[in-house]
């Protein structure tokens, strides 16, 4: 990385770090570390930077880019940062994902006009107080979903993606110049040696957890990595984390290790967060809860055994739909939000807003994404933020 781009993601990310939550606690903690007789006036940037080290500050800084440049796509901002405002680069490309977009907001149009549905509405008390009542067991919900059908599904978009040619190779050739296979875009492809430097760490030939071992020793396997991994969770590193996870971690810590790579340790800012999210759902009736009610029944809730987490997944995905903190992902890509016009309103841009609040119209299958997580949390704030 050059000298000036390095300067530019130190710019990024300080801002972004001024931006956040953890700024007002870092900045407090730094203030009492510089205040402290450890620190030496005259030797301050040897001494401060063994305070940082010893002080635990190091790792919290360390953490807190590291979940940034994870999250927030560094390299994304970079270009966006060079070349304007990130965009599809192809214009035939660009056209088909703006057809799609449409087609998506259509069919939810169609679908309210169809069964006369408003796309949001407040709840009268008493369906507040039934969303209330049966907020641990919301399968119990008597809700008629008979008229709702997904938005679309995997397949449609299979569909579309099938039907996505260059221009310039159909000039080129005709069906000569068109690659084999479903998706006939040239995509760029890695060959056998980025491969190769990919997965390097795989050809150590070191043991893995959960693959059988030659010399049948498993259980002493297992209990290495245990001990190993209540050592990484001390050290609160995440980047240490993510490298313990590659030679497999013990089922009973899991949920932890993932909790610190993914930077999504409960905080009362959490907990506050996820409190107005569930407000929001028993206050609010939006027209995607029938929409993600109707898929859990039809994917996660559809099976032959029991699924006792299914309750569990109604929760995470009722506040998914609401959370706003979702859409500014939207900034990182090529991609629009939906957006709907306020009742009674002209349609113009003031009176847009997110719809949903997230940004993300649920479709067939988007809560079997929540399921796995369900066999690794138990609470469903902690389960909630490890989803998002």
């Amino acid at each position: 990385m050059a000298g000036s781009q390095s300067r530019s993601v130190a710019e990024y990310l300080s801002g972004q770090i001024e931006n956040s939550d953890v700024y007002p606690e870092l900045l407090e903690e730094l203030q009492k570390l510089v205040a402290s007789p450890n620190i030496s006036e005259t030797e301050f940037p040897a001494t401060f930077l063994k305070g940082l080290a010893t002080s635990g500050l190091e790792t919290k800084l360390k953490n807190t880019v590291y979940h940034l440049m994870r999250s927030k796509g560094v390299e994304k901002w970079i270009q966006e940062n060079t070349t304007g405002k990130l965009r599809e680069p192809l214009a035939y490309i660009a056209k088909i994902q703006s057809q799609w977009e449409k087609r998506i907001l259509k069919s939810l149009n169609s679908m309210c006009i169809e069964i006369g549905q408003t796309f949001a509405k407040p709840r009268c008390q008493a369906e507040q107080h039934e969303y209330i009542n049966h907020w641990d067991d919301l399968s119990s919900l008597e809700v008629d979903l008979q008229l709702f059908r997904p938005v679309y599904s995997p397949k449609d978009f299979l569909e579309v993606l099938s039907q996505v040619h260059s221009p310039n190779q159909s000039a080129q050739g005709g069906q000569m110049g068109r690659p084999f296979g479903l998706i006939q875009v040239p995509l760029k492809t890695a060959d056998l040696g980025d491969l190769k430097e990919k997965f390097q760490g795989l050809s150590l030939a070191e043991p893995h957890l959960g693959v059988p071992q030659a010399d049948g020793k498993h259980d002493l396997l297992e209990m290495e990595r245990y001990q190993l991994g209540i050592k990484v969770l001390d050290k609160n590193h995440a980047p240490l984390a993510q490298e313990y996870l590659k030679r497999g971690c013990p089922h009973s810590l899991r949920g932890s290790v993932w909790a610190q790579v993914l930077g999504c340790e409960i905080t009362e800012k959490d907990i506050s967060t996820y409190n107005e999210l569930r407000e929001a759902v028993i206050s609010t009736d939006i027209m995607v809860d029938k929409l993600v009610m109707k898929d859990i029944q039809l994917t996660a809730g559809n099976d032959d055994h029991y699924f006792i987490f299914e309750d569990l997944v109604y929760k995470t995905m009722l506040c998914f739909s609401r959370d706003v903190e979702v859409a500014e992902m939207f900034s990182c890509g090529s991609s629009n939000p939906p957006k709907g016009v306020m009742r009674g309103r002209p349609g113009t841009s003031e009176n847009l807003v997110l719809y949903p609040p997230s940004g993300v119209i649920p479709y067939h299958g988007i809560s079997m994404f929540c399921v796995p997580f369900c066999y690794v949390y138990t609470d469903p704030v902690q389960m909630y933020f490890a989803f998002r």
